[in-house]
């Protein structure tokens, strides 16, 4: 039916012009009368020579079958239109909002505009004759009186929208006031908005009157102050016990500073006669229902849309016509959520169900129909404006089927017995059937037909050592099952042979229909997914698992111990015997405060890994009454257990301990304390390096001074340097070390080996001890150096040697802390030989080493393990005696000197001889002079020449020609000859 309003009945005082008045804007039924309103709907009025025009706000309403509009506006009083003003009622927007009252077959209109637009609401009661409706309405009064608890202020927008709503038992009317005119009121106080305020009939006067405010609680202030709590509202049982409950939606909520207009819902539930009539309690931590994503605009539109799935409780809509869906492609699509309601009231966010247009649609969801009938008469469907389409939905409603199905195993399965034929292993298997029942029966019938419907029960194992018939570990089974009758299967499930051990098998279900339905629905209550534990045969003589009375004992033996910081690991040998009843599900666990990988497991039976408590787990299967299991376990330690070596015990500290499902009739047999050694193999490297010099020359015709006599100590006699080193090549640290040097100081009481200094130490901490006039004591060396710590005391000298005058040995003992892995250490000691005790003491060649030797100990290893044995090295410095033995083997490099010195002399005299003419003589030359070999050597040429020379010296003699004569004389004209 379409009805052009242009040719409704209108008052006289509406403008004839029908356009942009919001015609449609708000609409509610009682299912027989309408009434539609255009809430910007104006009246014409003259004042002042001048033409205005009041948004006053008219609505229509009429009944079935004729359907004949009438218009009616209330706030406009046509006997004074010259005073009406926004003061009063001339710019009320009345019918902005519209809802039916359902017990008192009223409507409810809103007019937020009146009285400086802190707005009224009106109760009208339709009659046939427009001009004789009954009204009803709050008025100036209740804003004069204070009535309201308020400061005098401006835009509340009182009746912004509005619902029904029976309220202690009294049919009343819910009315929003959106707004708070000043920031100070709201911490005072005594701000009216946002609120929500109940109406209820005042009998006395036939008005409405405030019964009661809602405010959203104080947690909620900052976020609701601009929300525009109360843009929407809906009234319904969520819990199903008779009480109408209240939804307020705020569309403009936002719950952080980083999110804007998500909106949200806000619930208050009414408390009922039997504790307080007159009060209704926000649900705790609100509000729990928000939209997820920026500017979606969730409230904006609320609907109380029936049982739609026939559970017994009312549902919810609620539009978000700004939301994006999928992608940034789709803003502003919208969407629509359904909360179902229950015995705990609505749902929350984690059950709705979300319902978007296909194909998209702007704005979908900013209008939803309240409790729109089924077209089939029985329950309800769901019809969703989209404003920015100009489209309307309608979602048919399905019928909602409850689902009882289950599974139940027949008899026990025995792991032990091979009784069924597994195809895919082509042997016996172990094997157990399973029944699976289902049933369905409808909740809201739609349709009186009883159809067939299918059902798909999927069924999986946990474990992959169960398969079922398929030879597969899932398995879908469909079910042809008509309403209310009950349709089983036997189903068979097999297990893989040599399962020893007992623990929980699981066979997982759910259940779905096996084609897509148009017509029905699962109920969200029904029990979709199920699982059941397999059961299974046990051998003793108790009823399950726990009462088997096993008697297990076992043994270890440590084979290898771990060896600090090496690739060797330890290895532990472990035997475990049942002397009892079987053991189900045994395990050998390792505990320790040291976390240990493992390195190897010498038995393919055994299984052995770390579990989240970081223990060793061995699992050792079912262990029958004599069983013997024998394993060899390889352990290394983590890096965390490096970090402690300092304070570490040198050996590991392990529980092991047998577990069973079964009883341990001797728990005390079944768990050991283990102490496993840790072995520390490592020592220092005592490097010795050469002596500078290697050796020294000692003349006794030199004239050296005595320590005492001597002014500085190059008069003492030559620098004998000794150097050592002490290498940790280790990879790990040596805590403490100690090192003893020991030092030929002197012979028969006189110096020997004068120390110039303390020993120099390379960059490590170290502490020494010097007898006291070890170190320069004639101060010969005034800059003496320091290092470390040094104390001197008085010790007795050891003597070493052979015989009388053997060298006298003083010690120096210096202490090292820690020397980490890789550190080098260098000693060298710095001395003078002292060759006035050499000669005084007339010793001959009977010293031949100035030695000095060095004993290294270590004193602190690593866990505290003993120490290796001290380490020993000795330098020695030759002392020559050459003018004292003849004998003495003369150095190589003297006779290399000696003899380029002889053949430099040598060069020297030959150019000196050669200079003063030596060599300047000539000798007669005759033909015999001419060698053969240059005869031979003559071409034909040459003896032609060398016959004519001849023939001219014949003619003219002269001196003999002799072969050396080109090159002499130039220098040797004097010495030519003539013949007389």
């Amino acid at each position: 039916m379409l009805i052009n309003f242009a040719n409704q009945n209108s008052p006289p005082w509406a403008k004839s012009n029908n356009t942009d008045q919001g015609l449609g804007f708000s609409l509610a039924s009682d299912g027989e009368a309408i009434v539609v309103c255009a809430p910007q709907w104006y009246a014409e009025r003259k004042k002042f020579n001048e033409r205005n025009y009041l948004p006053v706000g008219m609505c229509f309403a009429a009944k079935s079958p004729t359907y004949k509009f009438k218009g009616f506006s209330p706030p406009f009083d046509g006997q004074n239109v010259r005073s009406m003003s926004y003061l009063n009622t001339g710019s009320c927007q009345f019918g902005i909002s519209a809802a039916h009252l359902k017990a008192q077959n009223t409507f409810a209109l809103g007019a937020p505009g009146c009285w400086t637009w802190r707005g009224d609401t009106w109760e009208v009661g339709l009659a046939p004759d427009s001009d004789k409706h009954d009204l009803r309405h709050l008025g100036k009064q209740i804003w004069q009186d204070g009535n309201m608890n308020t400061k005098w202020e401006n835009s509340y927008y009182l009746g912004y929208s509005v619902a029904s709503f029976k309220f202690a038992g009294q049919n009343g009317i819910v009315s929003s006031i959106p707004r708070i005119t000043d920031e100070s009121d709201l911490t005072e106080g005594e701000a009216l908005g946002p609120s929500i305020v109940v109406l209820t009939q005042n009998s006395d006067n036939n008005t409405l009157k405030v019964s009661l405010k809602i405010s959203p609680s104080k947690v909620n202030v900052d976020d609701i102050r601009f929300a525009f709590f109360g843009y929407s509202l809906a009234t319904l049982d969520t819990n199903g016990d008779g009480l109408e409950d209240l939804v307020v939606g705020a569309p403009f909520y936002s719950s952080s500073k980083d999110s804007y207009d998500q909106g949200a819902i806000f619930i208050y539930m009414q408390i009922g006669s039997e504790y307080d009539p007159y009060k209704m309690e926000e649900e705790d931590s609100a509000p729990q229902r928000k939209g997820s994503k920026s500017f979606s605009r969730f409230g904006s539109c609320l609907a109380a849309i029936g049982d739609l799935d026939g559970d017994g409780y009312e549902d919810l809509a609620v539009g978000a016509p700004f939301m994006t869906v999928d992608s940034d492609e789709d803003a502003g699509t919208g969407v629509v959520y359904i909360y179902m309601g229950s015995e705990e009231g609505l749902g929350k966010d984690d059950t709705r169900q979300m319902i978007k247009a296909e194909p998209k649609l702007y704005g979908f969801g900013s209008s939803i129909a309240q409790q729109l009938p089924s077209i089939e008469g029985q329950g309800y469907d769901l019809a969703v404006g989209a404003y920015g389409s100009d489209t309307v939905l309608v979602f048919k409603s399905k019928e909602v089927v409850d689902v009882i199905w289950n599974m139940t195993f027949i008899g026990k399965i025995d792991f032990s017995k091979d009784e069924c034929i597994c195809e895919q292993l082509l042997r016996l298997c172990p094997c157990i059937d399973l029944e699976v029942c289902l049933i369905y029966h409808k909740k809201n019938v739609k349709y009186e037909d009883n159809i067939k419907l299918g059902f798909n029960i999927t069924l999986s194992t946990v474990n992959d050592e169960l398969f079922f018939s398929n030879e597969k570990t899932e398995l879908q089974e469909k079910f042809e099952v008509e309403e209310d009758k009950r349709k089983c299967k036997i189903l068979r499930v097999l297990a893989k042979p040599g399962i020893e051990e007992i623990r929980l098998f699981t066979i997982m279900g759910h259940v779905n229909f096996s084609k897509e339905e148009k017509r029905v629905i699962i109920d969200r209550h029904s029990v979709i997914r199920k699982s059941e534990d397999l059961p299974i045969t046990i051998h003793c003589n108790a009823s399950d698992i726990s009462g088997c009375q096993s008697d297990v004992i076992f043994q270890y033996d440590i084979l290898d111990n771990y060896v600090l910081m090496s690739s060797q690991s330890m290895k532990i040998h472990f035997k475990v015997k049942n002397q009892g009843e079987t053991a189900y599900d045994s395990k050998l666990n390792i505990r320790s405060n040291d976390v240990f990988k493992i390195n190897n497991v010498e038995n393919d039976e055994v299984v052995c890994e770390e579990n989240i408590k970081k223990e060793i787990e061995c699992k050792l299967g079912r262990l029958d009454n004599n069983a013997k299991v024998y394993f060899n376990l390889s352990l290394i330690p983590t890096q965390e257990f490096l970090s402690s070596l300092d304070t570490h015990a040198p050996f590991f500290n392990m529980t092991a301990e047998v577990t069973t499902l079964s009883a341990l009739s001797n728990p005390d047999t079944a768990i050991k304390q283990i102490k496993a050694p840790i072995d520390v193999q490592g020592s220092l490297q005592l490097i010795k390096q050469p002596s500078q010099p290697g050796f020294v020359y000692f003349n006794s015709s030199s004239y050296y001074k005595s320590a005492k006599e001597a002014k500085s100590e190059e008069e003492i006699g030559p620098e004998i340097k000794h150097t050592y080193k002490i290498l940790n090549a280790n990879k790990f640290s040596i805590y403490e070390a100690d090192l003893t040097v020991h030092w030929p100081h002197t012979i028969d009481g006189k110096y020997f080996l004068y120390l110039m200094e303390n020993l120099s130490v390379s960059e490590m901490y170290h502490s020494c001890h010097y007898p006291s006039g070890l170190v320069d004591p004639f101060n010969l060396k005034a800059d003496t150096q320091k290092q470390g710590s040094q104390t001197h005391e008085e010790k007795t000298s050891a003597l070493v040697g052979i015989g009388d005058k053997s060298p006298e040995y003083k010690e120096i003992t210096c202490s090292f802390g820690e020397i980490p892995a890789g550190e080098e250490i260098t000693v060298s000691l710095r001395s003078r030989l002292v060759f006035r005790t050499l000669k005084e003491l007339e010793l001959g060649t009977s010293v031949k080493n100035a030695s000095s030797f060095v004993d290294l100990q270590i004193t602190k290893m690593p866990l505290n393990h003993d120490p290796p044995p001290p380490s020993s090295s000795t330098i020695n410095t030759k002392i020559s005696y050459q003018n004292e033995n003849p004998d003495a083997v003369v150095p190589v490099w003297l006779y290399i000197v000696s003899t380029l010195g002889g053949l430099l002399l040598l060069g020297i005299i030959v150019v000196i001889l050669w200079k003063c003419g030596f060599f300047k003589r000539n000798r007669a030359q005759t033909p015999d002079n001419v060698t053969k070999n240059e005869e031979e050597h003559l071409t034909e040429e040459g003896k032609m020449e060398q016959v004519m020379e001849q023939e001219e010296e014949q003619e003219d003699i002269k001196t003999p020609v002799s072969p050396m004569l080109k090159e002499t004389e130039s220098a040797a004209a004097d010495f030519e000859f003539h013949r007389a």
